[in-house]
């Protein structure tokens, strides 16, 4: 719902201000048109008497006067506001060292449009909000219809209503990209755009209405956002370098400057500087090129370090290192964009033809991250990307994010190895923001994106509007995004929790391309026997086991398919008895058939199918998981493959010899239909449901709800491998390799000749990965279908296991572990002497767990 800021009562208000606005002259030209109308005596007549009367019009006009400006000042001010609550400050850019964006308050927003906007007397706010407690502090860009220095103000908003606080400027305060910095009472700000060249430092109070403290004036532009620390505060001023003030005015009222970083040395100071531990860290734009560190109490110069691009993003510090992007291009023009101005403007110069292709080798699109060591400048790492990066890299626990110019959302782990990215489809200009396991971004064009940072999946998008740019970076605080816009002001979106997703065990490996890895704990550098089940040590005469499907896992518990000497369904958890760990039994489920198939679980129940295809009397079993006393089951016939996976509020089963039956968590059926005979497991992504069939062979996907069929594909030869879905892409096995179909309506995207699958396909991040009938390991990028690995020597019918980085693959005699980017396959553990491996291996809290015909289910740890 979006409210009127423009109005307390909106039905009446409105057009009350309009009348009273234009009273005054509605009653001149009334009188005009009476005193045309009248005859010269007449008029005389009328002017005596309004001669005679002037002290009552004085105080009509004085009436009228105080009307329109009571109107306008409460329309202005908008709906009441709530009375100012204390909060964590936002003392620099992002709020703070890690670039979050955020002040976790509130469960993040994962739903919801926007619940109000503000653009009462502007519309422009390109700079970022800062929230501080149930306040938004913001200043506006009103550059006008002729340009020049344009006009700004710092607002402050209600967070929760939008209602105006109250609004503040120095006399002749200019348009500004400079976000406010806001610690105890002082905010501190910038002035004026890149055409400016004396602009202020602004310092106001808080609590006092945003009363001015002092202000500076620099001889360049203060687009740079300050950062407060302590009883100081930095800020950068464009062509004029860095300055250090302190917060508090001298004895006159006057700005204390504490040292100043000329120009001269310092050129294109944009970025906003960071403090941390004495130094103080920045980049320098054009002109500059480099990635600085100063003394923070005096200015001096501590290391530089020069770099292949200008540096416009803000430093971001953590684990003892400064993290930075950087790049061609700027928020407005594009990398190309400026490179044919630039080769224009040497060309008007006179320049020669061999000097402008010097230049325009280092002019063209591209981008890079770089790791520094925060106290000596030593260069860690750097990542490459195509375009430039111009917000900030956001920290969050062993993750870093950010987004380019190239349209992607990028996730590296902290030592720059690249982990995730997610395609927007739009340039993104802005710093994303982090709060409770989502990653927010906006794009140039307009569009919000709320994402869960383990994996990149976009859980929400909203419409910020239609009119750009959008280069105001989002916040997030009381449940809700904050950010301006070119038309439509500043907008508070989305609500709080609407889409928490339950962890599920889902099916086979943690469900349809999952890769047995849930949690997406790291793998690791080798492994050694932690314990096996059933343990020698535990009972004189083991029972022989046999297992020949994956393990399901949730909530410390696994869930083990048994079939042989004993058969039926094991729940296991890991128990210590002083430095001897082991798996042990909490319950056991008989089943006569035995069970041949993974199982699945929630919270609260397990699922099971017992018995293999052409057995009788089978069911599917529902299980409490505190006990594993059954709940309730449904039947499956015996010539159906029971392959089942779980869709959240119940599950898909393939039950008989043809089709597909949903279940609700109780057990009712809810709709059965008949597709053809079934391969493998359905997959589900939001309402849809993808199912590959042998006969008739084909894909076809159903609606969710209904299990009516929304579109068919006819194929030559039977699927290989049953479907995965991610990103709104159907990828599918063929009889020779994989191929992705758009989901929404078949269209094709790509196919990839590179080998028959012999095992399910694997998804992780932006990899899809699987073994072939030969015996080799693929890795495909998911989103163009190109090969990026192939390896032999991978036994055919167990899928690779997903691990952050990396593919496990069962070889022979070993596990291996094949790298995603650099790096040739190793071995990971010996595992010939354990025995045969029966089933695909899945991974829990970094320990892999494995079957063999020799020993059982056997848990793999760190060596």
């Amino acid at each position: 719902m979006m409210f009127n800021t423009l109005a307390v009562i909106p039905v009446i208000i409105g057009p009350l201000q309009v009348l009273v606005a234009i009273l005054p002259a509605l009653l001149i030209s009334l009188v005009g048109a009476i005193v045309s109308m009248l005859k010269p005596a007449a008029m005389l007549a009328l002017l005596k008497l309004l001669w005679r009367q002037k002290i009552v019009l004085v105080i009509l006009a004085g009436v009228v006067t105080g009307m329109v400006f009571l109107v306008r000042t409460v329309a202005r001010t908008g709906r009441p506001g709530s009375s100012l609550m204390a909060g964590e400050d936002w003392p620099m850019f992002r709020g703070g060292l890690e670039r979050r964006g955020s002040n976790d308050t509130a469960e993040p927003p994962t739903t919801g449009g926007i619940n109000w906007s503000y653009a009462a007397d502007v519309k422009k706010f390109y700079p970022s909000p800062a929230v501080v407690g149930n306040r938004v502090y913001i200043t506006s860009t009103d550059i006008g219809v002729f340009g020049g220095g344009g006009k700004g103000a710092v607002y402050c908003l209600d967070a929760d209503t939008g209602a105006l606080g109250w609004r503040a400027a120095p006399p002749g305060y200019r348009a500004t990209f400079s976000s406010p910095a806001v610690a105890g009472k002082y905010l501190v700000c910038g002035e004026g755009l890149h055409w400016i060249d004396n602009a202020r430092v602004v310092c106001m109070d808080v609590t006092n209405r945003g009363k001015m403290l002092w202000t500076y004036e620099t001889r360049s532009h203060v687009e740079s956002t300050p950062c407060i620390d302590g009883d100081r505060v930095y800020v950068g001023a464009g062509a004029d370098g860095y300055y250090c003030f302190l917060l508090e005015p001298d004895a006159d009222g006057q700005a204390q400057l504490l040292w100043h970083a000329p120009g001269e040395h310092y050129p294109d100071a944009e970025t906003s500087p960071a403090a941390h531990d004495g130094l103080l860290f920045a980049g320098l734009g054009i002109g500059g090129q480099a990635i600085i560190c100063l003394n923070a109490e005096t200015g001096d110069p501590v290391w530089r370090v020069d770099t292949p691009y200008p540096v416009f993003g803000p430093p971001t510090v953590v684990n003892g290192a400064v993290i930075i992007g950087m790049g061609n291009g700027d928020f407005i023009n594009s990398a190309e964009e400026l490179k044919g101005k630039k080769i224009e403007e040497l060309r008007k110069a006179g320049t020669s033809e061999a000097e402008i292709a010097a230049a325009e080798k280092n002019l063209g699109t591209g981008g890079e991250i770089w790791c520094l060591a925060e106290k000596s400048g030593e260069v860690r790492w750097t990542f490459k990307v195509p375009d430039t990066i111009l917000g900030a890299v956001a920290a969050d626990t062993d993750r870093l994010y950010f987004g380019a110019r190239d349209g992607y959302v990028y996730c590296l782990s902290m030592t720059g190895t690249l982990l995730n990215r997610w395609n927007a489809r739009a340039p993104l200009l802005t710093s994303p923001a982090i709060s409770g396991g989502y990653l927010y971004v906006v794009t140039q064009q307009g569009t919000l994106f709320g994402l869960r940072t383990e994996d990149l999946e976009c859980v929400w998008e909203a419409r910020l509007g239609f009119n750009g740019p959008f280069i105001s970076s989002p916040a997030v605080a009381r449940g809700h995004v904050y950010v301006g816009s070119e038309q439509d002001g500043v907008l508070c979106l989305g609500l709080p929790g609407g889409q928490q997703r339950e962890i599920r065990w889902d099916g086979f490996a943690g469900g349809p391309g999952r890769g047995g890895n849930l949690d997406g704990k790291p793998l690791p550098e080798k492994g050694k026997l932690g314990w096996r089940f059933p343990d020698a040590d535990q009972v004189e005469q083991p029972v022989a086991l046999e297992i020949v499907a994956p393990v399901a896992s949730l909530n410390g518990m696994l869930y083990v398919p048994l079939e042989g000497g004993r058969k039926g369904l094991s729940c296991l958890r890991e128990t210590t008895d002083g430095k001897v760990v082991r798996g042990e039994e909490v319950w056991f489920a008989t089943a006569t058939n035995g069970v041949t198939l993974s199982a699945a679980a929630t919270s609260n129940a397990v699922y099971f199918v017992d018995g293999r295809q052409g057995d009788v009397g089978r069911r599917l079993h529902c299980l409490a998981a505190a006990a594993g006393m059954e709940q309730w089951s449904l039947p499956v016939a015996s010539d159906a493959t029971g392959e089942f996976v779980l869709t959240g509020a119940g599950g898909l089963i393939a039950d008989g010899p043809r089709g597909v039956t949903a279940f609700s968590e109780a057990g009712r059926v809810l709709w059965q239909t008949d597709c053809g005979r079934v391969l493998g497991v359905p997959v589900i992504r939001d309402a849809y449901v993808a199912v590959a069939t042998d006969q008739p062979a084909g894909l076809c996907v159903l609606d969710l709800p209904s299990g009516r069929e929304l579109w068919r594909l006819p194929f030559d030869a039977a699927p290989s491998a049953a479907p995965v879905m991610r990103k709104h892409v159907i990828y599918l096995g063929t009889s020779a390799g994989v191929a992705a179909w758009r989901l929404a309506d078949g269209e094709s995207l790509w196919d990839a000749p590179r080998g028959m699958p012999g095992a399910p396909l694997v998804l992780a991040k932006n990899r899809l990965a699987y073994t072939t009938a030969a015996g080799e390991l693929v890795i495909l990028d998911s989103e163009s279908g190109q090969m990026e690995k192939m390896v032999s020597g991978a036994l055919p019918g167990f899928p690779p296991l997903a691990a952050p980085d990396a593919f496990v693959y069962a070889g022979a005699g070993n596990l291996m572990v094949c790298p995603v980017t650099d790096g040739e396959p190793r071995s990971w553990m010996k595992i010939d002497w354990l025995g045969r491996l029966t089933c695909a291996p899945i991974m829990v809290d970094s320990r892999v767990y494995i079957a063999t015909d020799k020993k059982g289910l056997i848990c793999l740890r760190s060596k």
